[in-house]
């Protein structure tokens, strides 16, 4: 399995493997393969967006109040703060929106066509021009006068 991933990939499971109790994976899994079969499974876009996610390291938040790339891929616990109901991995700033809210409300809130719509116009905006941050929030900050 991870003979197919990129040297970000590669690079990204070091990080996030760290993240992730041995105990709570499946078993027979390390902690390496399972993070390679869940990107493999995405095929590197987002569980629940659809845009296609950054592994590179640098799009990360070097800290000082510097953010990471809204499409940074972020390993996502299924239910939040606990590793035995799986992960998803997933976009930053999605992943980020799901931790302050309960998961019903996210869930929800996905089947909505309010969500479908700006999942859309981000996804748009990843392909034309994946760097263009300010694009990006540019599109958050002004869905609703839309």
């Amino acid at each position: 399995m991870v003979d197919k991933l990129t040297a970000e990939q590669k690079k990204w499971i070091d990080n996030a493997s760290e993240r992730i109790k041995a105990r709570d994976l499946p078993k027979g899994l390390t902690k390496k393969n399972y993070l390679a079969n869940l990107i493999v499974a995405s095929n590197g876009f987002c569980a629940y967006s659809g845009i296609r996610m950054s592994f590179k390291m640098e799009d990360r938040s070097p800290g000082g109040g510097k953010r990471s790339h809204p499409f940074f891929a972020s390993l996502d616990h299924l239910s939040p703060g606990h590793d035995s109901f799986g992960h998803k991995i997933v976009c930053n700033d999605i992943n980020s929106l799901k931790s302050k809210l309960p998961l019903k409300c996210f869930l929800d809130l996905q089947k909505t066509p309010s969500w479908k719509n700006l999942m859309k116009r981000l996804k748009e905006q990843s392909e034309r021009d994946f760097y263009n941050i300010n694009s990006i929030i540019k599109i958050v900050q002004e869905f609703d006068s839309v």
